[in-house]
């Protein structure tokens, strides 16, 4: 049921991709942010010392 809501609220083009592309979709860009907050409090850290 909930797969059904989701194809509904995405655009055309993508409804004929499979179901791991739609999680790299959501995952990358988290994973993008994660890293890029790591990176930067590391660059903080070696900044202070």
């Amino acid at each position: 049921m909930k797969m059904q809501i989701l194809k509904h609220m995405l655009p055309g083009p993508r409804r004929g991709m499979g179901t791991m592309t739609k999680v790299l979709l959501v995952a990358l860009p988290i994973a993008a942010f994660m890293a890029g907050k790591m990176v930067g409090a590391r660059m903080e850290n070696n900044e202070h010392n």
